[in-house]
């Protein structure tokens, strides 16, 4: 076991073996004891770990290079956090785990993920304010929370077609961010998983499969000139829970908004200002909250149930207030009374 080094050493090679009086053992494990070194700058480990344990290089402040053996499964928490010199590390194959904020505050400036990664964890490159493009190498895994958050220069991602779920405020704040293409399995994006990037012109989500979407999920994501989301009947079949503000000024989601049964409310202000032309909301359906639909240019028409089978009981003040084109409104309630609060639709 290698628990530190003497002071002031710029390089360190943690061998396979160690001798100690004619014996060669082998290295099996590397502890805390690296951590808080302002003097080192490599670090090659050759012996054939499995895990690198937490906060190991934590606050290494002049590390540049890093040579992290095949045999590597996991990297504990906060292995490289605040390396603010670490510019690049290649991730060997076979890599498994990437824990909480292990390279939270580096100086990365490109990733690729190894094909092997099942897991990526909370904060793992949050505010590495240099990363600007990142390959998930098409891994089945998750985003952690906040796992992106805060990486200011971050302009492309890729290989994001095996990823299952966004954790919340997981790309939160990335303003450059451009593109997001083929995320063809997720269903569940999380709170402010996008909120104020700003910058997304092109996004390619399944919406189909997607079951959750989160709090001001796509709150300000979109550029001004982004590329138009039509919806159709089968976008969201598969959706369950819709947050607040989850698509506010989206003004590129356009078409026909279809929500399927099993969705009982709609939370404040979830599409609005959205480019929205045509609403038709399900049975299920027992209330619309504050602001909803405000200020939806577009929108023509809406649909509340059918067959006098709707649960919807009330229509919350302003949930469709500024739709200046809305010509036609149908509720199809199985109750006697349904509550519309004066300025509904004004």
């Amino acid at each position: 076991i290698v628990v530190g080094c003497e002071k002031d050493v710029g390089e360190l090679t943690i061998p396979k073996t160690i001798s100690f009086e004619g014996t060669d053992y082998k290295v099996t494990k590397v502890v805390r004891g690296l951590q808080n070194n302002s003097t080192l700058r490599s670090v090659n480990i050759q012996a054939e770990i499995t895990t690198l344990d937490n906060s190991i290089f934590l606050n290494d402040t002049s590390l540049t290079s890093v040579t992290l053996p095949d045999t590597l499964k996991t990297i504990e928490t906060a292995a490289f956090e605040n390396c603010a010199s670490l510019t690049e590390i290649d991730l060997p194959e076979g890599l498994e785990v990437i824990k909480n904020s292990v390279f939270a505050g580096t100086a990365i400036e490109e990733i690729t993920l190894p094909s092997t990664l099942t897991l990526l964890q909370n904060g793992a490159f949050q505010k590495v304010t240099t990363l600007k493009t990142v390959d998930f190498n098409n891994v089945k895994t998750t985003i952690g929370n906040s796992c992106f958050q805060g990486c200011t220069n971050l302009t492309s991602i890729t290989g994001v077609g095996n990823i299952t779920s966004i954790g919340n405020k997981a790309f939160y704040g990335c303003k450059v961010l451009g593109e997001l293409s083929s995320l063809n399995n997720v269903t569940s994006i999380g709170d402010d998983a996008f909120f104020q990037c700003g910058s997304i012109e092109k996004l390619d989500i399944d919406w189909s499969k997607v079951e959750k979407i989160g709090d001001r999920a796509f709150c300000m994501a979109f550029a001004n000139d982004a590329e138009e989301i039509v919806l159709d009947s089968n976008s969201f079949k598969s959706l369950k829970k819709i947050g607040s503000l989850a698509f506010t000024k989206a003004r590129n989601i356009t078409g026909t908004l279809v929500l399927p049964e099993g969705i009982e409310s709609i939370a404040m202000q979830a599409f609005a200002q959205t480019g929205i032309s045509n609403v038709v909301l399900p049975n299920s359906l027992e209330s619309i909250g504050f602001w909803s639909f405000n200020s939806c240019e577009n929108l023509e028409s809406v649909i509340i149930g059918n067959n006098n089978e709707s649960a919807i009981s009330t229509l919350d003040k302003n949930s469709f207030r500024n739709c200046n084109k809305l010509a036609s409104v149908e509720i199809n309630a199985s109750k006697d009374l349904v509550n519309i609060p004066d300025g509904t639709f004004k």
